[in-house]
């Protein structure tokens, strides 16, 4: 959903004449941190076994995020993985996938309007 948000919100603002702000998403994989420090104990360790097979260090991680962060223009409304613009996921290309991702974002918009009546304006 996040990947849809991003993408969308890029096309609209864009769209709206009102300034170009550089929007995209991003996945840095799983990452050792003090993220679920609060769950419950079976939690974390189910999580720190697959941290320690699969994670990347916090460092690691946040090389994704300065990436996204100094991606060019190339970047807009796009999803990077590995510190690199990447197809989007299957559930969102061709006819279906655009109809699915207009559907969603119309949903959020929606339900950002019932939060904060007009919000969706200011886009």
């Amino acid at each position: 959903m996040q990947v849809i948000a991003a993408k969308q919100l890029a096309a609209d603002v864009d769209a709206s004449g009102r300034g170009h702000v550089l929007i995209n998403s991003l996945n840095p994989n799983l990452c050792d941190t003090t993220l679920f420090r609060h769950a419950p104990l079976i939690v974390r360790a189910i999580l720190a076994f697959f941290v320690f097979i699969l994670g990347r260090t916090a460092e690691q991680g946040a090389r994704c995020h300065m990436a996204a962060a100094f991606a060019g223009e190339e970047s807009q409304g796009r999803y990077m993985l590995d510190c690199e613009v990447a197809e989007f996921p299957k559930s969102m290309r061709g006819p279906e996938g655009e109809k699915r991702s207009e559907k969603v974002w119309g949903q959020l918009l929606a339900l950002l309007d019932g939060i904060e009546p007009g919000i969706s304006k200011s886009i």
